[in-house]
């Protein structure tokens, strides 16, 4: 999203798995060509060992420990390849099994006044009753996590969370998080209803046929999730009255 209003926008893609990571080198990306030769020249490497392999390649960094694999851009530019890679890497490890996917975007909005920075707050959780009722006094959003069903045919959520940012004085963090369980659904729920023990377990058991889900998603709902995201971020932010440069 642009304009001065806006910043450390990031996009990460999480997949929850049963990794190797001393098997995911730079090297490796490059013999594949999921990063060019531009980006494997840039290559900052902190550890790379059975436990976890952190790097940076070009506008990438990536992570890998044993139960998962992160790959996080802050160029929206790149967007696009972030979801290739994480495309490329999972083709790569097709042998391995997976229980979740997330795809997340986090940014920093400042709002045009303090005032209009209180409004966000006000708006998503009113003040008023808490100080009538002689609860609180002077109270002040913390935190606000707001979920909903998904959209589309698979199981999962999607989640935004807001809070004040504690990077940018006066501003405001929000997080959106599509979470994918990788099963596919006949049908969303269609009440706000307590998820089942049985429900709990299977969407963290492991599999390979989430494997081919994961591979399915990242093709063919990339664009929802950015579009989705957006959104939610051009709400909140609009929620202070003011104007968004």
């Amino acid at each position: 999203m642009e304009g001065s209003g806006f910043a450390f926008d990031e996009l990460n893609i999480v997949a929850r798995g049963a990794f190797t990571p001393v098997l995911l080198r730079p090297a490796w990306l490059g013999e594949r060509q999921l990063v060019s030769d531009d980006d494997l020249s840039t290559v900052k490497v902190e550890v790379i060992s059975p436990t976890a392999t952190l790097f940076t390649v070009g506008a990438f960094r990536v992570q890998v420990t044993p139960d998962g694999l992160q790959i996080s851009t802050n160029d929206l530019a790149e967007t696009e390849r972030a979801r290739d890679l994480a495309l490329g890497i999972l083709h790569g490890h097709n042998h391995t099994p997976l229980a979740a996917l997330g795809l997340n975007r986090t940014i920093h909005f400042t709002p045009g006044s303090e005032r209009e920075w209180h409004a966000i707050g006000d708006r998503l959780v009113p003040k008023d009753t808490w100080e009538q009722k002689g609860i609180l006094d002077l109270p002040g959003m913390v935190n606000v996590t707001l979920q909903g069903v998904r959209p589309d045919k698979y199981g999962g959520y999607m989640r935004v969370h807001i809070q004040p940012s504690n990077r940018v004085p006066y501003s405001v963090y929000i997080a959106v998080n599509d979470h994918f369980t990788l099963r596919r659904v006949e049908n969303q729920p269609t009440a706000r209803e307590t998820p089942t023990v049985d429900a709990v377990l299977e969407s963290e058991s492991f599999s390979l046929d989430k494997s081919r889900v994961a591979l399915e998603v990242l093709a063919g709902e990339w664009s929802s999730f950015l579009a989705r995201s957006e959104k939610a971020i051009k709400f909140v932010s609009g929620l202070g009255g003011g104007r968004q440069s």
